[in-house]
């Protein structure tokens, strides 16, 4: 068994963020030409004006699908995307993730048919990277790199590798066909969303979906978080930064209400902002402890969670790695 040595990376965009995607450009090029033989890009959706030209060659693929973008048909993008792909790897992305610089190298030599892969938050946490879906026995949690499940899925463009055939017996559905899940009572009704019913026709096709976690991402959304084994996003424009603006110096049992009060009200991950404030300034507070023990019983534990208010010394280090990049080779001329 080899490593994939060729991919075709596909990416949908909505054409919001130009320097999201020219960061997500610049670390797939990167991984491109130092840890593969061959690649290419497939920039699908509303490009809104966006043009990028490689030195090297043309490696990327515009292909416009404005109507779909604003519609966010997410699947009909993708589909798209891979209808132009010309290798037998195809990794699906969303414009706002950065691949590390090694996360072509550290494919491993494996037999896969699908491969996500580790995917990691702005303040340290873990997304849906390797996750179940209506499971029997788990539900919807992110499991552990060493676990398994019958219920595997791959979350919308998190990073994650299918071998072509795939996708030539697979397609994403149009709007019609899922129902969506927007709460909990849709989920028990068994509706699915775009991603987890492909990835439902992909297990009943007994195609083999593993898990690397070795080859880390990052998820540039600062408003998502974990709560144990969930990933929860924040109100509004909130990031993992919004608790550091605000006034936090009560006392421990102040905070465990506040945490408890803002839990009860929906927020549940600024909820566990609080909760991880109050325990890094009083560790052994019994009101906080108990505040934890209460989240644990919610959400589970995620042993490979990290948090940090400052966001995650890994995804600062891989952003200036980037930066530092695109100002000394200048690889892309607009």
């Amino acid at each position: 068994m080899t490593r994939p040595d060729r991919i075709s990376f596909v990416v949908v965009t909505n054409g919001v963020d130009h320097e999201k995607l020219d960061r997500l450009i610049l670390s797939v090029s990167y991984n491109g030409e130092n840890h593969l033989e061959d690649y290419q890009i497939n920039v699908c959706g509303d490009l809104n004006g966006y043009s990028i030209r490689e030195e090297k060659g043309q490696k990327i693929n515009f292909i416009p699908a404005k109507d779909s973008a604003a519609e966010a048909r997410l699947g009909e993008m993708r589909n798209l995307g891979c209808n132009h792909s010309s290798f037998d790897v195809i990794c699906i992305l969303d414009d706002d993730f950065i691949l590390s610089p090694d996360w072509a190298k550290n494919i491993p030599h494996s037999y896969f048919d699908i491969m996500t892969t580790q995917v990691r938050l702005p303040d340290g946490g873990r997304f849906w990277d390797h996750a179940c879906f209506q499971s029997k026995k788990r539900g919807h949690i992110i499991l552990n790199p060493e676990e398994t499940d019958d219920s595997l899925y791959m979350s919308g463009g998190t990073a994650w590798m299918m071998k072509k055939k795939v996708f030539e017996k697979v397609k994403w559905g149009s709007a019609g066909i899922y129902d969506g899940v927007q709460s909990l009572e849709e989920y028990r009704k068994g509706n699915h969303n775009e991603d987890t019913f492909f990835s439902k026709q992909c297990r009943e096709s007994n195609f083999l979906i593993v898990h690397n976690h070795d080859s880390i991402s990052f998820h540039d959304d600062g408003r998502y978080t974990n709560i144990g084994r969930l990933c929860n996003r924040r109100r509004g424009d909130r990031d993992h930064s919004w608790i550091k603006s605000v006034d936090l110096s009560f006392s421990a049992p102040v905070l465990a209400e506040f945490c408890q009060t803002l839990f009860q009200n929906g927020f549940q991950a600024e909820s566990n902002d609080v909760l991880r404030y109050g325990l890094a300034n009083f560790p052994n507070n019994y009101d906080l402890v108990e505040c934890n023990k209460k989240m644990e019983n919610y959400a589970g534990f995620l042993p490979d969670s990290r948090y940090s208010p400052d966001g995650d010394e890994a995804y600062h280090q891989i952003k200036k790695f980037y930066s530092d990049l695109a100002k000394l080779k200048k690889p892309f001329e607009k």
